[in-house]
């Protein structure tokens, strides 16, 4: 039987059946898979069990670990891995083996190496204050056809004068009057009807707290008003400005403008390479602005809004909106002041009135003994102590005063100074006529600064309105910003936002810059973004009533009344046995000398003491011996009084107390008090060593005690106020100790200008 041969060509099998083999094998391994997957997920243990079992372990550990009985075997289980332990330090790769074919490419780096405009960043630490006072200055008001009329002495001196430099002198205090008032002569400002002198100032309504008008006559005898125009004939006749003081509430704004960090941003801004080159390029701050919030509490409670926010416009370099501060400031201050208060150690290499950063604070009368806020910011006080250590001189007012006469712009930031006392372009002034003003600052001359060209490359680095000044020292890192807010009212809450602009380092640098859009016009100026300060300031009462102890008020008249020439007077001004005193103190910024419209400024806290009986109101118009402005020896003195008592028909002229005519009147009424002169029956008395000795008949004891008053004010409130609590009341010793302290430095200067010859004291009763 022949064998058959099956010839199986494999090639073509595959062809045919390898897919359903391959299939097939697939099949068959995943079939076997699962069955291992289920007898594994049958065997795997509890997951739960294995973390509880870890758990133990590593509790094991620890628990030998804890009591030393640890074993290597446990310990080697906690030793941390050999890579965690030892640091393997790789040899630097030499980067000639690596040869770069292709230009580098920095993927962390900008797309370009051209300038962009720096971000202006915004202020940081800040503290606000409130400063009340007066300063010097020139007595000039608008006659009712709107001329200018400055107030000059009297008093003739005869002497040789410079006419040239009377003219300079003559046209710089024209300058400074007529300063943000185009067409002064034309349109002055609206005259004030006469009234009260002083008005609301406090919860009680006292009539001692009031605004200041500047544009009234004062009854100073040695003074008379002149034309403006006619300033400098007036001098050559002998007749010097008079000065004055006004009166002045000042709120103060210091801010720390982070001067390191904005060169720092410079820097980054126009790929600089360090710090110095940096500095060459700013930061040139071309000063700041301010939006204000003004509202007051009414007495029902509720806020009434004055002036609210502003909403932000979108436009950033918009200033709709803004407070209006440096118009204000020209108003009220910059016309009129003779000179400005300088610092002095390390503060001023972070003032910066060249830049508009820090405004001038006004000269204050010295008699006043007012002293302007310290600098509480602690980047500013750190800043100084840097300075200190690093052995920086200090800077004495006097050498500020010489840099800032040529180094500032022409602005209200340039300080008012003059080294040589006089005013006018130089040490000749008025010819010497006039007496050095308080603390030697009169005005000195405008120096405009020389002004150069806009820089035009990368060799320029200079500011865009080609006014260089000198660069700190490297450990300042911050300036000091300096707003100064002259227009606030008593009772009145403030809020402010801020922003700085800063004169743009590519402006013109068009070629320099990635978008030459950023370098024109409308991009000269960067500002920073709004802040809103979180601190407000309420500006106080300028008046407080206080109880009274009714003893010192007995005492200290009788003081002051003593002898029988007083006998009739003590009498009047004397406490009644019906009646309390209340203790008045007011801020006030001028009184009325007479029936007229003529006042004279004050600026000071003023106290007196008052009785005034149940069922009355509480104050009246008070004598009170009060220091007043002498233009003739340019300090506060005690001067005779103008008023006269009209003594009844067919009577007897009375005679006059000691002081002027104050108007202290409130429309609060005492409605009842406790204390005060005490009569009470006792039936006992005391023996020589104290024992207490009955007796058979009772005696009335008279005493002393505390008071107690029950007030109800205007708005229909009632308050009680004990002469206990008041005579401790911090504010109430503060401003009846500035008082006495400003009386008894007048009359002592008084008593330095008697000439000795038995004249009668000026504030003596004047005899029938």
């Amino acid at each position: 039987m022949a064998k058959v041969k099956i010839k199986v060509n494999v090639m073509d099998f595959l062809l045919r059946k390898g897919e359903l083999l391959a299939m097939g094998g697939a099949g068959f391994c995943l079939v076997v898979l699962l069955i291992w997957g289920a007898s594994k997920w049958t065997s795997a243990k509890n997951p739960n069990d294995i973390a509880t079992g870890l758990a133990n372990r590593s509790r094991g550990i620890t628990d030998s670990i804890a009591a030393d009985r640890a074993t290597d075997e446990q310990k080697n289980e906690i030793k941390p891995a050999k890579f965690i332990t030892e640091t393997t330090i790789n040899k630097p790769a030499k980067t000639s083996d690596f040869p770069v074919s292709v230009p580098f490419f920095d993927p962390t780096g900008t797309p370009n190496t051209k300038r962009e405009n720096p971000i202006v960043f915004v202020i940081e630490d800040y503290q606000v204050d409130l400063t009340r006072s007066a300063m010097p200055g020139y007595d000039i008001i608008y006659d009712g056809d709107g001329e200018p009329l400055i107030a000059v002495l009297t008093t003739k001196n005869v002497t040789k004068l410079d006419q040239a430099k009377v003219d300079a002198a003559a046209a710089a205090i024209r300058a400074s009057a007529n300063r943000g008032r185009p067409g002064a002569n034309k349109n002055p400002p609206p005259k004030q009807p006469p009234g009260p002198a002083v008005g609301p100032g406090g919860p009680h309504g006292l009539a001692g707290a009031g605004e200041f008008d500047a544009n009234v006559r004062r009854d100073d005898k040695v003074i008379k008003y002149v034309p403006l125009k006619d300033i400098d004939k007036a001098v050559t006749e002998g007749n010097t400005p008079a000065l004055t003081v006004i009166p002045v509430r000042l709120v103060t704004m210091h801010a720390v403008v982070p001067y390191k960090k904005q060169v720092e941003e410079i820097k980054r801004a126009l790929r600089l390479a360090t710090d110095v080159d940096a500095k060459q390029w700013g930061p040139w701050y071309d000063g700041f602005e301010i939006q204000r919030r003004e509202t007051r509490m009414l007495p029902n409670g509720q806020e009434q809004i004055i002036q609210g926010w502003f909403d932000l416009p979108k436009d950033v370099r918009s200033t709709e909106g803004n407070y209006k501060f440096e118009e204000k400031y020209i108003e009220a201050i910059d016309t009129r002041k003779i000179g400005d208060t300088f610092d002095a150690g390390f503060l001023p290499y972070f003032l910066k009135p060249d830049l508009l950063l820090s405004m001038p604070l006004p000269l204050l009368a010295p008699d006043l003994k007012v002293k302007y806020p310290e600098i509480r910011l602690k980047a500013i006080l750190d800043n100084i102590e840097k300075l200190r250590k690093a052995s920086q001189p200090e800077i004495s007012a006097s050498e500020l005063a010489k840099q800032l006469a040529g180094g500032t712009r022409e602005t209200i930031y340039k300080p008012r100074l003059d080294q040589s006392g006089n005013i006018g372009v130089d040490s000749g002034g008025f010819g010497g006529q006039r007496p050095t003003g308080p603390g030697g600052m009169p005005i000195i001359p405008k120096i405009n600064p020389p002004m150069g060209t806009p820089p035009s490359g990368p060799g320029a680095p200079r500011r865009p309105d080609g006014f260089d000044t000198g660069t700190p020292p490297p450990e300042v890192e911050n300036f000091l910003l300096r707003f100064v807010d002259c227009n606030v009212k008593p009772g009145h809450t403030y809020e402010y936002r801020v922003r700085l602009r800063m004169l743009n380092p590519n402006y013109k640098q068009d070629k320099l810059v990635a978008n030459p859009e950023f370098a024109k016009e409308t991009y000269k100026m960067l500002y920073s973004k709004w802040l809103q300060l979180g601190q407000s300031i309420s500006v106080p009462a300028e008046s407080f009533l206080y109880a009274y102890d009714t003893k010192s008020y007995r005492d200290r008249t009788a003081a002051a009344y003593s002898g029988p020439e007083n006998t009739s007077l003590l009498n009047r001004l004397q406490i009644k046995d019906n009646q309390a005193v209340v203790q008045m103190a007011a801020w006030m910024p001028q009184v009325r000398t007479d029936a007229g419209t003529k006042h004279e400024p004050v600026g000071a806290w003023v106290v007196t003491e008052i009785p005034v009986g149940r069922g009355e109101y509480v104050g009246r118009k008070q004598y009170v011996k009060l220091p007043l402005w002498s233009s003739e020896t340019q300090q506060y003195l005690l001067r005779e009084v103008a008023d006269k008592i009209v003594p009844p028909k067919g009577g007897k002229e009375q005679p006059q107390p000691k002081g002027w005519l104050v108007d202290f009147s409130t429309k609060s009424v005492l409605v009842d008090f406790e204390g005060g002169k005490v009569k009470t029956k006792v039936n006992v008395t005391f023996d020589a060593k104290g024992n207490v000795v009955p007796q058979t008949s009772s005696r009335m004891v008279e005493e002393e005690a505390a008071t107690e008053m029950l007030i109800v004010r205007p708005d229909g409130k009632l308050v009680v106020r004990s002469s206990r609590s008041d005579d401790a009341d911090e504010n109430r010793k503060d401003v009846e100790l500035r008082w006495l302290e400003w009386l008894k430095q007048v009359e002592a200067r008084k008593a330095a200008l008697t000439t000795g010859m038995g004249d009668p004291s000026e504030f003596a009763p004047k005899k029938p």
